[in-house]
């Protein structure tokens, strides 16, 4: 509920005073803008009092800390952020107040869209897999007795990819307002489907393209690299998707 928004803002004339905390703020080395989820000071529901604000990175209370060292991501330079004091005027509202609390209550699916880029990730791996095998990627030694020991488990790779792919592709296509407990479970299998799939797909690549792979001038050692994140992105972590889904399903 509530208590998953660190970030608090204060009604004042014209606007709004924003206070916080943010954890992996992406773009922060880039970015114009910032888009954060807020929580109002006031009475009432912690969904009616939810805002979606726009922060200028150059505004008044704005500050960026932390080095950017992950295992995986690397990119995306996602530093913290945190907010003091920030004003916000009513035109920084990217949504109506109370609309995030609804979407968050009532529209789950918009927590798998991280699973399409690492469904991307796996898509990545497999192709480059088989250029690797096949002789088309730069610096790779091409069929030189890689077809036959690879050629089962590039199969693999296909068949792992192509049954995660329907079932996240089944899942969004069920995607609406208040979807029905089914729907939501098959959203969840989907998700956690995807973030174990990548984890799968991307550690046989490297093994199945052997050491050279593992070397920087090939992107595989990044996308295994990347793969580790899946499980870990809010807020449908791979450990709080299965809480949720064996919760559901006992009826706790």
């Amino acid at each position: 509920g509530g208590r998953r928004f660190g970030t608090t803002a204060k009604r004042v004339n014209g606007g709004y005073t924003v206070n916080g905390n943010k954890f992996f703020v992406s773009s922060s080395g880039a970015a114009d803008y910032f888009a954060t989820p807020a929580l109002l000071l006031a009475e009432g529901s912690w969904e009616d009092r939810t805002l979606y604000l726009s922060v200028p990175r150059e505004a008044p209370g704005v500050e960026f800390s932390g080095d950017w060292d992950p295992l995986g991501m690397r990119s995306t330079v996602s530093r913290n952020m945190s907010l003091k004091d920030v004003w916000a005027p009513d035109d920084a509202e990217i949504l109506p107040p109370g609309v995030f609390g609804q979407l968050f209550q009532r529209q789950p699916h918009i927590f798998i869209s991280f699973s399409a880029v690492f469904l991307g990730l796996m898509q990545a791996a497999y192709d480059y897999t088989l250029a690797y095998l096949t002789g088309k990627a730069p610096g790779s030694p091409g069929t030189r007795g890689k077809s036959r020991v690879g050629g089962a488990a590039l199969a693999e790779m296909l068949f792992t990819l192509e049954a995660t792919r329907t079932l996240f592709y089944r899942a969004i296509s069920e995607q609406r307002l208040d979807p029905p407990i089914e729907v939501v479970q098959r959203a969840r299998a989907a998700h956690v489907q995807v973030q174990r799939a990548v984890v799968q797909l991307t550690g046989e690549a490297v093994r199945i393209c052997g050491g050279r792979a593992m070397l920087k001038r090939h992107p595989l050692e990044r996308y295994y690299r990347d793969a580790r994140a899946a499980a870990v992105m809010r807020p449908w972590t791979q450990e709080q998707v299965i809480q949720d889904a064996w919760e559901t399903a006992l009826g706790d």
